[in-house]
Formats: C-alpha cells, structure tokens, sequence
C-alpha cells in the first residue's frame, strides 16, 4: 500500500446489518457502511477491507459477493457488502486513494455486530496513573462479563498469564505487589511479644499494640491496587492473572477498570474481550497509551 501523508483518512460512523433467510439452513448478511468523504481535494475514490473473526493484519476477507478485500467501491460514501454468511464476526475499515494509487492509513474499524471499542485513554494517548481503562458498553438487554488485558507487549502475552488471587475487595499481587509483606508482618508481632516478656506490664501492653499496628500496615501493604466492575467489591467471579508483561483481569461486569500503578513514560497496549450470556466472544482492537 502506497501512502501519502496529505490524504486523509476516512472515518466509518454508520453500519447497518440486514439478515436474509434462504432456502435451507443458510442465511447470509447485508452490510451496509458509510463514512464521512475524506477533507484531502484529490481523492479518487475509497476501498473497503475486511476480515472475518479477527482485527489482526493482514485484512484478507473473502467472504462477501463484491470480491476479496480489499473492495475497490470507487468515488461514493456508502456501499453495501451481500451475502456474508453467518456465524461469524466482520470487521471493516476504509481508506481513500488518489489518482496516482497513493492511499491514506486505515479508518477506524466497525464491525458487524456490537464490540466492546475502546474509548479512554485515547489512542496513543497519555494518562495518569493508574489508568482508567473505559471501553463502550453493551447494548440494552445484553449481559456481558468482560476480560482485560494490559501490558507493555504489542501482543499481549495472556494466555501464558498465572493467576494470582485476591483478597478483601482488593486484588493481592501484580506487578507492584511487595511479596514478603505478610511474613514480614508476622515476624513483627512474634519478636515483640518475646521482647514484651522483657519488661513490666504497662510496657509489654505498649510494645504489643505497636507491634500489631506495624503486622496490619504490613499485611494490608501486600494488596495491590485496581477495580472496576466487581472486583472492588470482592467478588469471587473476579480474577487476575499476571505474564512478565502482562496483566489479565477477568469476570468483571462494568465497562471500565482502574490499573494497577504503571510506570511513567512506558507505552502499554491493552484489549477488551466480552463474552455474552451464550458464551460468544466480542473483542476490541488493542488500543495503545502512554503511562504519565
């Protein structure tokens, strides 16, 4: 794909999905896309790629009637795809070209049915830290329980992650979890009571209350931070998991999660992936930010 950095991109905002039932046990889909006309003065017109079941390059779809991806649909702003089958999730992009056959960067993606988009931080964006990570949420009526996965790998490492469980309302481990914490606690309270032995009563009474508030800070230092859905409220469906570069976090039932503390100035990648009451998979594109 030839680019030229003064054609703009075109951005989709509007898909309509029609089924039609044919004979016998197939049905197809009807997709019909449009977008805004790119601001560049010489465009020549628009193609349309997709892909079936994945967000991933390369975007070689071969599913619909019009021919393979890319769809050359020339100079027009709306175009309808037939004869997709079902089954299957279809991701869409578009581009605008010029008479040379320059070509402008993918639109943002639209796909055939509702995913969960990511919508903060925005794209190559920064944000404090930690990060709250929001991503659109489920139509009406649809019950969905979300997986996020975050970390500093473009591919996200999660199906290598080891879970790591939680406690109290709050997730115990992660990349900031200071692992020794909870012995270190005990040791405390176990030396201060040898030692109490050592003096009178109202000095063993002193020294045994300082020790226990020393073993509770401690302990309650070994639970890392983040919530979001459930998870703030201890629920047992929630989940976390950690690779050396990623975090998973899993059962959540909110459209948002707030991260574990990350490192300034670091680039992380994160993904959505929602899963309905039918068992059915929805997942987002990665989205990228800066840590500040």
């Amino acid at each position: 794909m030839k680019k030229l950095t003064g054609l703009s991109t075109a951005a989709l905002f509007v898909m309509i999905v029609t089924l039609f039932a044919f004979a016998g046990p197939l049905a197809a889909q009807d997709v019909t896309l449009a977008w805004n006309p790119s601001e560049s003065p010489n465009v020549a017109g628009y193609k349309i790629y997709y892909k079936a079941g994945s967000t991933e390059l390369p975007y070689d779809g071969i599913e619909a009637r019009q021919g393979p991806s890319p769809i050359d649909v020339g100079n027009v702003t709306t175009v309808t795809l037939t004869e997709f089958p079902e089954g299957q999730v279809y991701y869409f992009w578009a581009t605008a070209y010029d008479s040379e056959g320059n070509e402008s960067d993918y639109s943002n993606m639209v796909a055939s049915e509702w995913i969960p988009a990511p919508i903060a931080p925005e794209q190559n964006g920064s944000t404090t830290t930690p990060a709250t990570l929001i991503w659109t949420a489920a139509p009406n009526g649809r019950n969905m329980t979300y997986t996020v996965a975050y970390g500093t790998s473009r591919k996200l490492n999660s199906r290598r992650a080891q879970a790591v469980p939680f406690s109290g309302g709050r997730f115990c481990g992660g990349p900031a979890m200071p692992g020794p914490a909870p012995l270190a606690a005990l040791l405390v309270v176990l030396m201060a009571t040898a030692l109490s032995r050592l003096g009178g009563p109202r000095g063993r009474r002193r020294l045994l209350a300082g020790a226990l508030c020393l073993g509770l800070t401690l302990a309650t230092a070994s639970c890392g931070g983040g919530g979001g859905g459930d998870s703030g409220s201890g629920s047992p469906s929630v989940s976390l998991s950690q690779d050396d570069d990623t975090v998973v976090v899993a059962g959540l039932t909110d459209n948002y999660y707030v991260t574990e503390e990350l490192q300034s100035g670091v680039t992380y990648y994160w993904q959505v992936t929602a899963v309905d009451e039918n068992g059915q998979e929805h997942q987002s594109v990665i989205s990228s930010f800066i840590a500040q």
